[in-house]
């Protein structure tokens, strides 16, 4: 099967049927309505951020549960565990930490289809209405005023502290901001912003890998599953260098519980390749064996188009992913950026 996607009013697919070039047809993917879930949590002189974004019906499965999460956090003075819970519901998973999130969780279909964060900012992060805007303005929403936080903000106790619930449903623009935290109205994390514009793409899709939910940043989402292991591949745009490779490779090595790695071993782990005719950076990352946490393996490429940096991932079960390596590689090689359909360079 042959994709074309394309931004704008949904995802423009042009489906190719078994192995008959000429058998073309195509249909619109329609703008997927999103719910979303999040608590601020204001403690000592951190705002803490709970949020959990997915498609409305399997975001209202998990309501309950995550509000018991949320109230279950425990506040204390330990400067490498400041929140803990009493209460994980089953199912979930939690992942490595990373630089900004204290911590993420995976929770839905074999524990892996949603992703809930949590994320400590300091008082800059803005204030309750600013928030609750940014993430209004993510699902497409109008904007709210002072006066109408008292209708859309529920509160609730988080041991000695008081916990803002809000629980929204809208339907994200494409190209749309999905951004963490502002701190003073400035993104947090790099300048990670999802790229504006309209870059289409074909590839050709390894049997076996199936359409899923979007993720976050991401244009194309697709997992594949053998027993209870998985794995997800995405492929995301981002504005301008996204702050560099060797900080993306850095992200990616922390996502899977590695350590700190100096530049020069991050250059040495990353082979140059051609994807589309352009060249573009590849890395294989293997996670360490870790108490509580499953061993997980990361392949990404990284591929800057104009002023577009493209990244195309596959993160999952340590064993799957080494497994499907070989269908990611052709996945990537199949990857063909169409100036017909409205793709530029510039």
């Amino acid at each position: 099967m042959q994709l074309a996607v394309g931004f704008g009013t949904g995802f423009a697919v042009i489906l190719i049927v078994g192995c008959q070039q000429d058998e073309i047809r195509s249909y619109t993917v329609p703008k997927q309505e999103l719910r979303m879930l999040a608590a601020v949590v204001p403690h000592g002189d951190r705002t803490w951020y709970f949020k959990l974004t997915g498609p409305v019906q399997e975001i209202g499965e998990h309501k309950e549960e995550f509000r018991r999460f949320v109230e279950s956090s425990r506040f204390n003075d330990s400067p490498d565990q400041p929140l803990t819970w009493t209460s994980i519901p089953e199912g979930w998973q939690r992942e490595h930490e990373t630089k900004l999130r204290y911590a993420t969780f995976r929770l839905g279909a074999s524990g892996h289809s949603l992703e809930l964060t949590v994320i400590p900012l300091d008082k800059e992060s803005g204030t309750l209405l600013d928030n609750i805007n940014r993430w209004r303005k993510q699902l497409g929403l109008p904007p709210a005023t002072e006066a109408d936080l008292a209708k859309l903000v529920e509160d609730t106790k988080v041991g000695d502290a008081t916990a803002k619930l809000v629980d929204f449903t809208g339907t994200p623009s494409a190209g749309g901001e999905r951004t963490p935290p502002f701190a003073k109205g400035r993104e947090i994390g790099g300048g990670m912003a999802r790229a504006a514009g309209s870059n289409p793409f074909k590839f050709q899709k390894p049997d076996g890998w199936k359409e899923s939910s979007l993720a976050m940043m991401s244009v194309a989402t697709f997992r594949v599953v053998d027993g209870e292991r998985s794995a997800e591949i995405t492929i995301s745009p981002l504005a301008g260098q996204a702050g560099g490779l060797i900080a993306n490779v850095s992200r990616w090595r922390s996502q899977i519980g590695l350590d700190n790695a100096s530049d020069d071993q991050i250059n040495k782990d990353v082979r140059n390749i051609t994807v589309a005719g352009m060249p573009a950076h590849y890395v294989e990352l293997v996670g360490p064996e870790s108490a509580g946490t499953k061993r997980q393996s990361i392949l990404g490429v990284v591929l800057e188009r104009g002023t577009t940096t493209w990244f195309i991932k596959m993160k999952g079960d340590w064993q799957l992913v080494a497994k499907e390596k070989p269908n990611f590689d052709a996945f990537i090689q199949s990857m063909k950026f169409d100036p017909a359909t409205g793709a530029s360079d510039g």
